[in-house]
């Protein structure tokens, strides 16, 4: 039998090696035998027959039903009539932006003035790679059907032509001639929609050539002034103080004509968007629903202290809705203008003050008070013109004013009495002290003529940290919805809550975490302007071939196989969960299949995100086969215990001898199986203590399972009675107590068995039959009732006796009792034998 099970359990895994890799053996045969040259070649389309007489008059109605449609597809082609009304101002823009561009090149200035241009080039960029792929589906719809008009004509034309043996009689050679007018009619429709089609991507094409060509050297200019950012482009500070007045007019009228251009761009990215009131509305109604459960958050706050952030987060639903929605405008519209952006961030920053104000506690509570005159010293120092006096004062008191207000959170955040854990502490503290370092850093280049550097450290530096507060505050809104949305009856009806309840969150917390910080540190590369560096070098490093004699490698690959194996690990997990947690519990499964399934369709996704993996890095999984079958084979000898495990593991969900929640024997030791897993099998004790126990022991070894066919368990319970007691009575008094305990079976039957007579004692045995998983309960209560029956009864369980007989084979005189006679009083003497 045991020889038996192990050739079955290597069968398994042989089938499993094969089955992995014959899909892609044959696809890649097929492939093979698809290239050969002699494979069959598509044979040629025939021939378009003449239409038979009988069916010219039927035909005659389904021609002016196709041209029908033609010509509803023509004219209700609003998308063309559209983008050849808007495309004359699509020039004119372009001529804008070209301009702007010139004056840009033969000027100095910031950077930063030279992308705003460039943003306005990539959304017209986008606006017409939009209408080329529009038209671009529009012409092939209209090619399609000047096809069918046309083959439809060939074939009328083909009968109209054909010579029979009978002539056509005139009414059907009449319709043949209307049916061809009426298709040439048709097609000159269509063809000339195509025409405009054609011509208006021509146009588009043309001034997509010209607006790369624009970018290139927006792009250009850009890197041209971000070269020598270290390099000193300014007279120190102290020496600026000769010109003031002068320069600070000049400031002032490029700030009233800066912020002309900042309205009059809001205005026409708002009349570009088509529906942005409509995507805040859309955002704000998915985010209101759930925040206004701050009534049951309160309910749950008296029940759980816990919940006293995640109730005052939600307290206020609308402040906390519209933070959620400017934060979503601002990831989807990224390339809006600065104006547009900053209208966004205004009410951004009054929102999280809202918020801050009632949820800070009373060390932290001053922190939106100094946000606000921040915010006014950052938006001074981007507005002056560079290197003016104006902007160089403002850069100088919002170093000053960040240095202090950092240093302020360092001295009374050990104060806070918030829960935060150590290491976060210690990341806070850290990111801190950094920021004070690049603020000093901006204020001593700009007071020595650095201006470049020093705006690029301060402005950086302060738009980061404010962005750390917003997504800290975003974190928790996040956190508080998930909390809330686990606690609801929609989450329990979905068997989420409240046995996986804490599964879920920290699945949540963690996914939040990972997403905000990605959105950090992409933020924070953007403003240091490192974004694009760090791409490109990502892209030049993940490109690179690295080779070692024959055998080359690219890092690119080898990532994404790494990513695909974790992402496939990851998925498969989810899947076990949602099949096992969510899904099974609804369908009417037998014991252990759920797992059964989950696993193997945790085990199906892992081996799919394998196949996939190796595909993603060029690898032939047709020729990985032969490798995989030889490493099978020597794996399957080093590794022997681990592969007759994993083949046990199988054999365990396939057949089910043992099941989840079964309850199990194995020598002296029992309890319920928790889980079935690849290796080895989970069973908690009835003491609470867990044991694992490696699968290829639960198949060769004996094991018994109480719950393999039913739940039912007998109950076993020996009583013990007084000699002067009525057996009859004792067996009905015993019988009773079984049968009014409500889990006890009625069938089969309770019985009292007369097993013998005891020293001092009439033995019986009560038995009954109730649910294994609770008899241990079960039998103490059925104990109890025993006990207190029998004592109702007036029958008594009597106490075990022993008569002990002491043994001595000296007796002692009554001289050696009283010590008289002289003799001197001295304890009997043992014999040797009783020693």
């Amino acid at each position: 039998m045991r020889d038996r099970t192990i050739r079955l359990r290597w069968l398994i895994f042989s089938t499993l090696i094969l089955v992995g890799f014959s899909g892609s053996s044959v696809e890649s045969l097929a492939a093979q035998v698809g290239d050969q040259p002699g494979a069959p070649v598509q044979s040629p389309v025939p021939d378009p027959t003449p239409i038979p007489a009988n069916d010219i008059s039927a035909r005659t109605a389904s021609v002016r039903g196709l041209v029908r449609k033609a010509e509803a597809m023509v004219e209700s082609d609003d998308l063309l009539t559209e983008i050849q009304e808007a495309f004359p101002a699509e020039q004119q823009r372009f001529d804008g932006l070209r301009e702007q561009t010139n004056e840009l090149v033969e000027t100095s200035g910031r950077a930063s003035l030279v992308k705003e241009v460039e943003k306005t080039t990539v959304r017209a960029r986008n606006r017409l790679d939009r209408w080329m792929a529009e038209l671009s589906e529009r012409s092939a719809r209209l090619e399609s059907m000047l096809r069918g008009l046309q083959d439809e004509r060939l074939l009328w034309e083909i009968t109209r032509n054909e010579k029979r043996e009978q002539v056509l009689p005139e009414a059907l050679l009449g319709q043949v001639a209307e049916a061809i007018e009426v298709l040439v009619g048709g097609e000159e429709n269509v063809q000339s929609a195509w025409d405009a089609a054609l011509g208006l991507q021509a146009n588009i094409a043309q001034q997509q050539s010209a607006l790369i060509e624009l970018l290139a050297r927006q792009k250009s200019e850009i890197e041209e002034r971000s070269i020598g950012i270290f390099e000193i482009d300014s007279p120190p500070l102290w020496r600026m103080t000769s010109g003031v007045g002068t320069e600070d007019r000049g400031a002032i009228d490029q700030i009233t004509m800066m912020g002309r251009q900042h309205a009059k761009d809001v205005v026409s990215y708002a009349a570009e968007q088509k529906y942005p009131l409509l995507t805040w509305l859309l955002w704000f109604g998915l985010a209101v629903p759930l925040i206004l459960m701050r009534r049951r958050a309160k309910a749950w706050l008296l029940q759980d202290p816990s919940l006293e952030a995640t109730a005052a987060m939600l307290d206020r639903p609308i402040t906390a809705a519209a933070v959620i929605t400017l934060v979503a405008s601002s990831i989807f519209y990224e390339q809006a203008p600065t104006a547009w952006i900053d209208v966004g961030g205004l009410l951004l920053l009054l929102t999280v003050l809202l918020l801050l104000l009632g949820t800070l506690s009373k060390a932290l509570r001053p922190i939106p008070y100094l946000m606000i005159p921040l915010a006014i010293l950052l938006r001074m120092a981007e507005l002056a013109p560079a290197p003016s006096l104006s902007q160089r004062l403002a850069l100088l008191a919002l170093s000053v004013a960040g240095i202090a207000c950092l240093v302020w959170f360092l001295r009374v955040a050990p104060a806070d009495h918030e829960p935060i854990s150590n290491e976060r502490r210690r990341w806070v503290v850290l990111g801190i002290r950094i920021a004070i370092l690049l603020l000093a850093l901006g204020l001593i280049t700009n007071s020595f003529g650095g201006v470049r550097l020093a705006t690029l450290l301060v402005l950086g530096t302060v738009r980061t940290v404010f962005l750390a507060i917003l997504l800290v505050v975003v974190t928790t809104l996040l956190r508080a919805m998930v909390r809330v949305a686990l606690m609801t009856p929609s989450a329990r009806s979905l068997g989420i809550a409240p046995d996986h309840s804490e599964t879920v969150r920290r699945a949540l917390f963690r996914t939040i975490a990972i997403v905000i910080t990605l959105f950090w540190v992409m933020f924070t590369l953007r403003a240091f302007t490192l974004y694009e560096f760090a791409v490109g070098e990502t892209e030049r490093v993940l490109q690179a071939q690295w080779s070692i004699g024959n055998f080359s490698i690219n890092p690119g690959n080898l990532l994404v196989f790494v990513f695909m194996i974790w992402l496939s690990i990851k998925l498969g997990a989810l899947v076990e969960f949602v099949v096992e947690a969510l899904i099974a519990p609804r369908l009417d499964l037998p014991q252990g299949a759920p797992q059964t399934f989950s696993r193997v369709s945790r085990y199906l996704v892992i081996v799919i995100g394998f196949v996939v993996a190796f595909s993603a890095i060029g690898l032939d999984v047709s020729k990985v086969a032969l490798v995989a079958g030889g490493l099978g084979v020597g794996v399957g000898f080093g590794l022997q215990n681990v592969v007759n495990n994993f083949i046990s593991g199988l054999i365990l969900l396939f057949e089910r001898p043992i099941r989840v929640g079964d309850i199990i024997e194995l020598g002296n030791i029992s309890g319920v199986v928790e889980n079935v897993g690849m290796r080895a099998t989970l069973v908690r004790t009835w003491r609470g203590s867990e044991l694992i126990v490696p699968n290829a022991n639960l198949i060769s070894s004996e094991v018994i399972n109480q719950t393999l066919k039913h739940d039912w368990r007998r109950i076993e319970i020996p009583v013990g009675v007084d000699y002067n007691s009525d057996p009859e009575e004792v067996a009905a008094v015993l019988i009773s107590a079984a049968d009014e305990h409500p889990k006890i079976r009625d069938q089969p039957k309770p019985g009292c068995l007369f097993t013998g007579f005891g020293e001092s004692t009439l033995d019986f045995e009560l038995r009954g039959w109730a649910n294994a998983r609770n008899c241990f309960e079960i039998d103490s209560e059925l104990r109890f009732a025993i006990t207190r029956k029998l004592r109702e009864a007036g029958i008594t369980i009597p106490i075990p006796q022993r008569d002990l007989f002491i043994r001595n084979t000296h007796m002692p005189s009554p001289e050696d009792l009283t010590g008289v006679g002289g003799m001197e009083e001295r304890p009997p003497e043992i014999p040797e034998g009783d020693r």
